[in-house]
């Protein structure tokens, strides 16, 4: 049996840091210097996978929140038992107009922010089921029926008490892949049924991760952060942090992943559309990736998940001229470590570097997708590539893609991020240029824009 559960620790020394949440119940082998790899899902969803269960592979979920009385498991120690969520959260935060129909619950938002958090910012989708028949939640293998079009969710949410209430207990446990099932314990209704949903929300992101194949990390000390998937609950922020979205694209990919109907942008067929970019204009994507703190609204994260991995752009310019494309390898520097075991409750952290897990590689394309304008790969791990002036002959759609090598340091987590910057000035006489002083004003400022490194150290 394979499950997560949400337990306190001492009290870190953090600011912001409330009841703790999580200590591995079976914790897996370290399959990293300083990091665990993602279990990813492999199989068993409620629709087809169009690229398949492959690491870095989209992935398409059905949720569900299983009916009052359907019985839970005893994963964590506590005895067997029905389901009583939907009770607790009507009592709580009100029914609304009550009936089978839980998306007119005032607090069903809480549920649904979470899970479109997590589609926002990696090759995740996940889609209500409002069907649920009320198999049991928990077991022996396998854990959980699994999800099924119009009868169940992949991933099941139920509730039941647990340990009691107080500020170092269990709050919730999850199970790990394939399957994703959700346990709350309803004794804690000071957190789930409390107005502060940050904190409501924070839970189901943590345990979210969970169902995916996300374990526990430690990151303290000097070149600490603050993570989603730390084991001590936290509203310092919003959602999935650096690390944790570090984690997602390992597993599921980019947000373009699930592009062109879930086959991505692997070929310039599919590329993803940056648009049009005008005579002296800048268009850039991937900028989130340069800071360790994430906003609950920071969207831009594109990425290499590995060497196997393609992303292709396009762009689109209305004359002949020149492009500059520039392409960085983004991510800051911190601490970070697996969550200990019992004899070993605090191993040892190391400096992760984010921004030195691939050596990107990055090439230009004609109109036809499939001549190469420019190919450079000049720098090694970390280094950013530039494409300087290279000439577009005609208006047109124009590619870029951009590609990685794994840093063979032996640490697994290879996934890059990166930000990739294309300014295009058309040839003289092919379209309106400015005054003199205006557009040698406007090359300084370009310059400062497309080559001042922003990167967090």
């Amino acid at each position: 049996m394979n499950s997560t559960r949400s337990r306190t620790a001492a009290p870190p020394k953090r600011p912001f840091l409330m009841a703790a949440v999580a200590s591995i119940l079976f914790c897996p082998p370290v399959l990293a210097a300083n990091q665990n790899d993602v279990s990813r899902w492999i199989g068993g969803t409620a629709s087809a996978q169009p690229q398949g269960f492959s690491r870095g592979d989209p992935l398409t979920l059905t949720w569900s929140i299983v009916p009052d009385s359907t019985t839970i498991f005893g994963a964590a120690g506590e005895p067997t038992s029905g389901s009583g969520l939907v009770a607790l959260l009507d009592a709580e935060l009100g029914s609304g107009p009550g009936g089978t129909d839980l998306t007119l619950r005032p607090w069903f938002s809480r549920f649904s922010d979470s899970f479109n958090r997590f589609s926002e910012v990696a090759g995740l989708t996940y889609l209500y089921e409002p069907n649920d028949d009320g198999n049991t939640v928990g077991g022996i293998a396998p854990v959980s029926p699994f999800g099924s079009l119009g009868v169940r969710g992949d991933v099941r949410i139920g509730g039941h008490p647990v340990d009691g209430q107080s500020d170092t207990n269990i709050l919730a446990y999850n199970y790990f892949p394939n399957n994703g099932d959700m346990v709350l314990d309803t004794d804690n209704s000071n957190l789930f049924g409390g107005s502060n949903s940050l904190a409501f929300r924070n839970v189901i992101m943590h345990e979210l991760a969970h169902g995916l194949g996300l374990r526990h990390v430690i990151s303290t000390g000097t070149g600490g952060g603050s993570f989603l998937l730390e084991p001590n609950l936290s509203t310092a922020f919003d959602g999935p942090q650096f690390n944790d979205i570090l984690l997602l694209h390992r597993g599921y990919g980019d947000v373009n992943e699930k592009s062109n109907a879930g086959l991505g942008n692997d070929t310039s067929a599919l590329a993803t559309d940056l648009g049009a970019i005008v005579s002296g204009g800048t268009i850039s994507i991937g900028n989130d990736a340069r800071d360790l703190v994430v906003g609950a609204t920071e969207v831009d994260f594109v990425s290499i998940d590995d060497t196997t991995d393609t992303d292709f752009f396009s762009f689109t310019v209305s004359d002949a001229g020149t492009i500059d494309v520039l392409v960085e390898a983004l991510g800051p520097t911190y601490n970070a470590g697996p969550q200990g075991v019992q004899g070993n409750p605090n191993p040892p952290q190391d400096s992760f570097d984010a921004s030195m897990r691939s050596d990107l590689t990055l090439t230009i394309f004609d109109v036809d997708g499939t001549t190469p304008l420019a190919t450079i790969n000049n720098g090694g791990l970390g280094d950013d590539e530039l494409a300087s002036a290279i000439a577009l002959s005609a208006a047109g759609t124009y590619f870029a893609r951009v590609t990685g090598v794994d840093n063979p340091d032996g640490l697994q987590i290879d996934t890059q991020f990166f930000g990739l910057t294309i300014n295009f000035n058309a040839s003289l006489g092919a379209s309106p240029v400015p005054e003199p002083a205006t557009a040698g004003l406007f090359a300084i400022g370009l310059v400062i824009s497309l080559f001042a490194r922003r990167r967090t150290a």
